[in-house]
């Protein structure tokens, strides 16, 4: 299963965007329609865009492994039966589902137009900076987003966090945004000096995240000038012969 939201005045003739939004550690596919519920119209209706939550085999997968397989087969479903414009494709989410927007939007920064980071992690599954990477011994590359940073060159991200957040460590979030602004990424960082994780969700007011995804929606250029990315072999899903090798017109990278 997964949640989908149809906006109003969908045309079925007319390509649609569409919004990638993975929702948090602990919940489900119907997060945003419980809590955030401002996010469907705000993100959806104003924008004119099918908003798709995976459940990504479950609460709590990180959308590391079958989670990220789970990704690509409700996107599938949902390109099937809607007429959906794969160039005004966005992705969000909130907390684990941050954090599947960074792994995503960074190890395939070609698919989407705008992404969009709410106290996210940037490694899985926690980043106390200087500090290293707290994660078992197989995701510690494997799941560190810092290090494909470099990737979003030519897909702008917006970032938004609490210095109070008592689950995403805030100062590897500040090191995330500072290699975004050492790589000369665009991207955008809304940091908060007194909200905690949950300050967004219940706040329930998305509009400076829906001007950034766009309205209209914003689109991808499938053609930038130059292109910049990092291969991490480990990354790969190899069982699911899914591989990460490349961006725009770069491919096969060994």
């Amino acid at each position: 299963p997964y949640g989908l939201y149809v906006p109003n005045g969908y045309d079925r003739d007319q390509p649609t965007p569409l919004l990638l939004d993975g929702h948090s550690l602990d919940v489900n596919l119907n997060e945003y329609i419980a809590v955030g519920s401002n996010q469907l119209t705000q993100l959806g209706d104003d924008r004119g865009s099918i908003i798709i939550t995976p459940l990504a085999r479950g609460i709590d997968t990180w959308y590391l492994d079958a989670g990220l397989i789970d990704v690509f087969e409700a996107w599938r479903d949902v390109e099937r039966e809607y007429n959906t414009d794969p160039d005004r494709t966005s992705i969000t989410g909130y907390s684990m589902g941050g954090y599947m927007t960074y792994r995503l939007g960074l190890l395939m920064p070609d698919a989407f137009a705008r992404a969009s980071v709410y106290v996210g992690p940037p490694a899985y599954f926690q980043w106390p900076h200087p500090l290293p990477v707290q994660s078992t011994p197989f995701w510690q590359v494997r799941g560190n987003t810092n290090l494909i940073v470099d990737n979003g060159l030519n897909l702008p991200f917006e970032v938004n966090h609490g210095n109070a957040d008592q689950l995403v460590p805030i100062s590897g979030v500040v090191q995330q945004v500072d290699t975004f602004r050492a790589a000369a990424n665009p991207y955008r960082f809304y940091h908060h000096v007194a909200d905690d994780h949950f300050s967004f969700i219940l706040t329930n007011q998305w509009q400076h995240s829906r001007d950034w995804l766009g309205v209209p929606a914003a689109e991808r250029d499938l053609s930038p000038i130059r292109v910049r990315y990092k291969r991490y072999p480990s990354m790969d899903l190899r069982h699911f012969k899914l591989f990460f090798d490349g961006a725009y017109w770069i491919d096969r990278m060994v």
